[in-house]
């Protein structure tokens, strides 16, 4: 849990970039990084905390979340991943390739934060 919290302490210090004033979507040599520390968690809750932290901070693409993604067995923590980032992805025009594998109704409710 220490490391965790050290992990976000280091981010928030270190990034100023916020994914609102996105130009690009991160590099790929940056993305492999957050991919390796995202991976390494023991859970897929603190895969979640990660991803939204991620999300939040840098400029994710689509492709860049599906392979987040990717590391969560969970299918409740995946939808809720989606969901909670759906506003905050680069390539918006991409965000409907995400809703692949969710009931009708998960997809509704994921297109809703579009609305928010």
């Amino acid at each position: 849990m220490k490391g965790i919290l050290g992990l976000f302490a280091a981010f928030s210090i270190s990034f100023s970039v916020f994914a609102s004033n996105c130009e690009t979507a991160i590099s790929q040599e940056r993305f492999n990084g957050f991919y390796k520390n995202i991976e390494i968690q023991k859970n897929d809750q603190q895969r979640y905390q990660l991803i939204l932290a991620f999300s939040n901070r840098e400029c994710i693409s689509v492709a860049q979340m599906m392979k987040f993604t990717s590391l969560i067995t969970d299918h409740k923590i995946k939808f809720s991943v989606v969901k909670d980032s759906y506003n905050l992805l680069f390539d918006q025009e991409n965000r409907a390739v995400l809703l692949k594998g969710f009931s009708a109704h998960e997809q509704t409710l994921i297109n809703k934060e579009i609305s928010k």
